[in-house]
């Protein structure tokens, strides 16, 4: 069975990877003997923890209090926002209380809300962040609401009376009511929630514990009263309703444990320093947020599976493993880089390409020298591209050899199977062509240079699979090009060398001394037009498989300098005589 993470909320204490069994312990004891009421709000993004946190207590303290769980997920799904206050309210009192009497209490929480929307939504912001409900009331005077307003009151000493009730029959200090999803929640739908909490609910013997952020409550605040609401009122409302506010501990998360246990869990028994490099590659990309590395893990997972069918024996190595992972948590978090080496891998093999000293170096690369670009993102990404470079080492030295610069290559192409940024697989097949064309006509540039004639170089057009070794020859005033083009064909490589012209005036001269050049040599003479002069020397198979998980770049190239080594000496020679001689 392949092993995946589905986004499921922790509900045991084993089942924890991050180490934040010490956080819950901390709010549970701090539940269990906390001043009442009290409200507590755990904060953080989606996918933080907030419901595995809620979890943990809840199985910590269940013994000792009366637990009550309710989830807003269903209301934000199916529309049903405006039934909210009154189904919470409702489902609350269903859960506490056990007296007949129940349901005139639920007839009347209904009459009030339907009534007095216009009450609750003026009351709240304007007077309940600074006064007391009681002062709320004694304020309206004569006002038509009052009798709402009294209603209010009533409906809390009664809940009051059926959690005191309740308690004193189970034998508990009081009720802890979860109540989870509030950030999925529309913002205002949010602040109706905490609305109905205090003026309802905030009774002696009850604490509340919240998955709700401070900034959903603000931007719930502004849509349902105005943009001029000022932010200190939004606050205000905030710490009126949340006494603790809890968030969630991301930067305490131990995700070198979660890696290590992940690890295990395949079968690779990775030592601490090789824990180390997953642990910097997901903090300074994705972060420590378990929703996001559980969906890492799963792309991760995914592509383990079909690189080791890619293979041969079925076997991956661990240092491709870590680079594949190392690209995933870049495809996922600096997209920028992604597409920036996806689109410039053809690069990778010219002098200095993953040299940066720093963010802005980097950033210079990715979005040129005159467009701006956000420093702190910048920072980040400059952080994860060291982890990266880290990640692709074979050795210890600092620099990446041309084994490693061949592997990022080819992960590269693998991983854009969970890019949206992809290619498609004929363009990723093309692209890995002419990446292999180019790195054996660059092997063979430096093996000519060393050991026949210096000034031989590497040429590739910008949508061409096949790369060219080459020189101009100069004599007097004509010029020749010796060309080594390396051509992707049949699954295999071919060498073509070949000597020809480019101008119309060097043509004649050309064909004038074209025995003095070639005689005695295997050539064959083509005129492609009026004005080219092509000799073909050697027109033959060097590989036969590009196909192959490994591919020798030099071992490739000093075959195809075996092949044609001597002839080239001997045309070079000749062509110094001419120069000589004129």
């Amino acid at each position: 069975m392949i092993k995946s993470y589905p986004d499921i909320p922790i509900e045991r204490d084993e089942d924890d990877l991050l180490g934040i069994s010490i956080f819950v312990d901390s709010l549970s004891e701090f539940i269990l003997k906390c001043t009442t009421p009290m409200t507590i709000a755990i904060q953080g993004d989606w996918g933080s923890g907030k419901t595995s946190i809620m979890n943990m207590i809840k199985r910590r303290i269940e013994k000792n209090v009366i637990t009550v769980w309710f989830n807003t997920w269903q209301y934000s799904q199916f529309k049903m926002a405006s039934e909210l206050p009154i189904s919470l309210l409702s489902y609350l009192i269903e859960k506490i209380s056990d007296e007949s009497g129940k349901q005139n209490m639920l007839n009347t929480i209904s009459k009030v809300l339907k009534s007095a929307a216009l009450f609750t939504s003026k009351v709240v912001v304007e007077n309940l962040a600074g006064e007391t409900l009681a002062n709320v009331v004694g304020s309206l005077g004569s006002n038509p609401m009052l009798d709402y307003a009294r209603e209010i009151d009533n409906i809390k000493k009664e809940f009051q009376s059926i959690v005191a009730k309740r308690t004193e029959k189970e034998g508990k200090e009081r009720v802890v009511i979860f109540i989870d999803d509030l950030d999925r929640l529309a913002p205002d739908v949010a602040v109706e929630v905490l609305e109905v909490l205090k003026l309802f609910l905030d009774v002696e013997k009850c604490v509340f514990v919240l998955a709700v952020d401070y900034e959903v409550v603000s931007q719930g605040i502004k849509k349902k009263f105005g943009d001029m609401v000022p932010e200190e009122k939004s606050k205000s409302f905030f710490d009126k309703i949340i006494q603790l506010p809890f968030r969630v501990p991301l930067e305490y998360y131990q995700v070198d444990r979660f890696v290590e246990r992940t690890l295990n869990d395949w079968g690779l028994n990775a030592d601490q320093k090789e824990i180390g490099i997953y642990k910097d590659l997901i903090i300074n990309s994705i972060g420590a947020n378990p929703r996001s590395m559980k969906r890492l893990f799963n792309s991760f997972q995914l592509l383990k599976e079909i690189a080791a069918k890619r293979s041969s024996n079925q076997q991956i190595s661990n240092n491709t493993l870590r680079l594949l992972f190392a690209i995933l948590c870049m495809q996922m978090v600096h997209e920028d880089l992604y597409v920036y080496l996806l689109n410039h891998k053809d690069e990778f093999l010219d002098e200095g390409f993953f040299n940066v000293e720093d963010s802005k170096s980097l950033a210079s690369k990715i979005y040129g020298e005159s467009r701006d670009y956000d420093a702190k993102k910048a920072e980040k990404m400059f952080s994860f591209y060291e982890a990266f470079l880290k990640a692709a080492q074979l050795d210890e030295d600092e620099s990446l050899s041309e084994e490693e610069i061949r592997n990022i290559y080819e992960i590269l192409n693998l991983s854009s199977i969970t890019s949206h940024s992809a290619v498609d697989s004929t363009e990723g097949q093309d692209s890995f062509l002419r990446y292999i064309c180019r790195g054996v006509a660059k092997e063979l540039v430096n093996i000519i240079n060393k050991k026949i004639r210096n000034g031989f170089s590497l040429y590739q057009g910008r949508n061409s699979l096949e790369a060219h070794c080459q020189r101009q020859i100069s004599i007097n005033d004509f010029i020749l090009t010796i060309d080594f083009e390396i051509i992707p064909k049949d699954d295999g490589l071919w060498l073509k060398f070949k000597v020809f012209n480019y101008r119309y005036k060097d043509k004649k001269w050309f064909e004038e001394n074209f025995d003095k050049i070639f005689n005695g040599l295997n050539y064959i003479k083509e005129t492609e037009n009026p004005s080219c002069l092509i000799v073909t020397l050697f027109n033959e198979a060097i590989f036969d498989n590009v196909k192959t998980s490994k591919i020798d770049y030099s071992k490739i190239a000093k075959c195809a300098y075996d092949k044609t080594s001597e002839t080239l000496k001997e045309v070079l020679r000749r062509l110094d005589s001419l120069a000589k001689i004129e």
